[in-house]
């Protein structure tokens, strides 16, 4: 048997002490979707600030989504998934900016923190956000542009708790909590060659609409890049006669 004594009973749930510290933030939970059998019985749905003007560039559609435990997902301020994926050749480029699930549209995890400052608006393949205006692609996908290592701010949570970070430099950001253990195989190799953590996957979406350095690939893309590979196959082809004969 465990006792615990001389400890109020306020301080007995960890779970009840975390929600009701989000609960005063303006926080954003992170959420899963999927298609596999999730057994997820309640999930709350904060509202959101998104402006459907039209869906029809929303294709990705998920039959199951996982939540948070009821006690934090009831307390935060809006959701977003952080479904993500590397291309076939093993490098991480683009992320789905909206999915689909039942009745809703749900904004990934860069774009729900947008939206817990202001209406963030889809309208066919554009989106505004913050000011900011940008195209999305096929499947509302968006081709992501990395930075440098150097870039991208980093707090050990450790410090946090030991009080050695001033509140100042948190003051004003998006802060983003994720963890950079590779054990947890959370790691995207990007088109810069470097190896990256998948929570700077999110951080780089924000920071690229801010900037304005968002890119996406229109869909007339795949068959342009088709065309050029048949041309390229003809010539080599033809320089390859050339040189037998």
């Amino acid at each position: 048997d465990v006792k615990i004594e001389g400890l109020s009973e306020k301080f007995y749930d960890n779970d009840k002490i975390f929600a009701d510290s989000i609960s005063k933030l303006n926080t954003t939970m992170a959420v899963y979707m999927s298609n596999d059998n999730i057994k997820q019985k309640v999930c709350f749905f904060p509202q959101n600030k998104l402006n459907i003007i039209d869906s029809s560039s929303v294709k990705y559609e998920s039959k199951n989504i996982l939540c948070n435990i009821k006690k934090l997902q009831q307390k935060n301020s809006s959701i977003g998934f952080i479904n993500s994926s590397q291309d076939k050749d093993g490098i991480f480029r683009r992320i789905p900016l909206f999915m689909k699930y039942q009745e809703e549209i749900i904004p990934s995890l860069a774009i729900a923190m947008l939206m817990s400052l202001d209406s963030v608006s889809l309208d066919k393949n554009e989106v505004s956000a913050l000011g900011h205006k940008f195209n999305i692609g096929i499947d509302s996908n968006v081709l992501l542009n990395f930075y440098d290592k150097s870039w991208y701010k980093k707090i050990s949570a450790v410090d946090i708790l030991l009080g050695k970070v001033d509140a100042s430099v948190l003051a004003g950001k998006f802060v983003l909590l994720g963890t950079s253990a590779v054990g947890l195989h959370d790691r995207y190799l990007v088109t810069t060659g470097n190896i990256f953590a998948g929570i700077n996957v999110h951080t780089t979406l924000i920071d690229n609409i801010i900037n304005d350095d968002l890119i996406f690939q229109p869909e007339s893309m795949k068959y342009i890049n088709l065309l050029l590979s048949v041309i390229l196959s003809m010539v080599l082809f033809f320089i390859c006669i050339k040189k037998c004969t």
